[in-house]
């Protein structure tokens, strides 16, 4: 594949996830022609550069040794800086923008929004300090360059120029949420720092809601938003509804509240009340327009499920047991990872939902079905009520939902298979809209025999209903030739409602030919 041509970025990607998929996840990070290795020690890194090295070079592909960097412990990678103390911003888009002259036009702001749109996960209110600015961009408004979207410009070059650095997620996590008359917002911390950010506008039948329902929906979201961050282990959530720390001993749930509950108690948490004076973050975040920024991480390697058995629900009475030297149910115990029929168990986290992205979506996989998905998982993976997650995973895919039809596929036409008798297989049909007769018909029912193609054309009333139709049936075609087999129609009403039961006669559709398929009742036609 040349490079140039429209699928050439989607081809090499595909190649290199190819090349390194038995790394990736427990040491590597690849985008295209940047790889990332990351090692616990230097020992480590060196038997990783090693193993990389080897696959890069059994799949004939080289590295360039002058844009290389080695065995270091800050890295710019894909715009951002990646640290000990955890990922900033890179210091040369931070001068682009530290030197970006004042717009002029409206393509000008558009370039200054996109670059420093690239960092707005760095800055709390960035939507709302955008406003004035993104105002520019819309569709016949004049440009005008006044006091109030200079400072918005000045503002944001300020905000981004400060010193940001998002630590790594190592402690308990403590969520956030609020609500107020337009919008919801949230923010994910530890240690009472920042971590994430959260808001949206609400609108439609979310503005009716009632305060309670509105700080719940805040809380769903938020959830939602963070789920692959709050799985793992218990956290700390922060509301300034009363109500809400109530949630789990309510009597009567209406179908919306049991259908959050429900998804609520799926996390491990602790709500505790916070005072709305003291809830000025997400109370804030609530009251803007616009989605801010959410920090996009993914957990890389198994090991750290070996710490989660203990404590997971569908597997720490498996551990109790094959510790004491029990054997249960096919389960095993192998370096700390618990095996079931040689599959590897996954506790309850964001490493399942990872595992459904991949077998899902990800790499060579084409966004299959429920049951192909569950097969990629079964050959190599184990939890309980797998099929149930599959389910809600593949129903929630934002690109199965976009690419894929609702309706099922019709299929390639079929030809209809080959009569062996004359008048044992049968077609029929009306022809409509003729002008009318001196009789008063203005149809006619047509019966064709695919074995001769001999036809009977009979005078009807479209007004005919399906007693009539089957008594012209046989009158004109059971009289001369008998009963046949099967009926190919156009499925109309005439020859599926009162056609049987007048005359004792049982069928099956077939969906592939649209066919009739007649059991003829000896005892009642002789």
């Amino acid at each position: 594949m040349p490079f140039g041509l429209t699928n050439a970025p989607s081809t090499f990607m595909r190649l290199m996830n190819e090349v390194l998929r038995v790394f990736i996840g427990q040491f590597v990070v690849v985008y295209f022609d940047d790889i990332l290795i990351y090692s616990k020690s230097l020992h480590e890194h060196m038997d990783h550069l090693r193993a990389v090295f080897d696959a890069l070079r059994a799949a004939r592909l080289f590295g360039n040794i002058e844009k290389c960097t080695f065995c270091t412990d800050r890295v710019s990678f894909l715009g951002y800086v990646v640290t000990p103390r955890g990922i900033e911003v890179d210091e040369a888009k931070v001068q682009a923008i530290r030197s970006w002259p004042t717009p002029t036009t409206v393509s000008q702001v558009r370039s200054f929004h996109g670059l420093a749109g690239f960092y707005r996960r760095f800055v709390p209110n960035f939507s709302t300090i955008a406003a004035p600015l993104n105002e520019l961009t819309k569709k016949g408004v004049p440009f005008h360059w006044g006091k109030t979207r200079d400072d918005a410009f000045n503002l944001r070059k300020i905000d981004l120029l400060m010193p940001h650095c998002c630590n790594f997620l190592i402690l308990t996590f403590e969520l956030e949420c609020d609500a107020s008359g337009v919008g919801i917002g949230g923010v994910l911390m530890q240690e009472n720092k920042p971590v994430a950010y959260f808001s949206e506008k609400l609108s439609g039948p979310v503005l009716n809601y009632s305060t309670y329902d509105k700080e719940l929906y805040a809380l769903v979201r938020s959830l939602e938003t963070w789920q692959h961050y709050l799985w793992p282990k218990e956290f700390v959530i922060h509301s300034d509804h009363e109500s809400l720390k109530h949630i789990r001993s309510q009597l009567k749930l209406n179908r919306r509240h049991a259908k959050w509950v429900e998804f609520i108690e799926s996390f491990p948490y602790v709500i505790k009340h916070k005072k709305g004076k003291d809830n000025v973050i997400a109370d804030a975040l609530s009251r803007r327009y616009a989605m801010l920024s959410q920090l996009d991480c993914r957990i890389f390697g198994l090991e750290s499920i070996k710490e989660q058995y203990a404590n997971d629900d569908d597997f720490k009475d498996v551990i109790l047991h094959c510790k004491q030297g029990r054997t249960w149910d096919k389960y095993v115990i192998n370096e700390g990872f618990v095996f079931r029929a040689n599959r590897l168990c996954i506790p309850v986290g964001s490493v399942r939902l990872l595992l459904m992205r991949e077998a899902h979506g990800g790499g060579l996989m084409g966004h299959f079905g429920v049951k192909k998905t569950q097969d990629v998982l079964s050959t190599h993976f184990f939890w309980p009520r797998m099929k149930r997650d599959v389910e809600r995973f593949v129903a929630r895919c934002t690109t199965c939902h976009k690419a894929k039809s609702r309706l099922n596929p019709h299929g390639l036409y079929m030809p209809l298979p080959v009569p062996s008798t004359p008048w044992e297989d049968i077609s029929m049909d009306f022809v409509l809209g003729l002008p009318r007769t001196k009789r008063g018909r203005d149809s006619i029912f047509v019966v064709v025999d695919r074995f001769s193609k001999m036809a009977h054309f009979i005078p009807c009333h479209k007004s005919d209903d399906a007693v009539n139709i089957a008594n012209l049936f046989f009158q004109e075609i059971v009289r001369l030739h008998g009963m046949p087999s099967t009926i190919v129609s156009d499925r109309d009403a005439k020859f599926l409602s009162h056609f049987g039961e007048r005359y004792g006669i049982s069928w099956e559709r077939s969906c592939c030919f649209q066919q009739l398929v007649i059991h003829k009742p000896m005892d009642k036609l002789r």
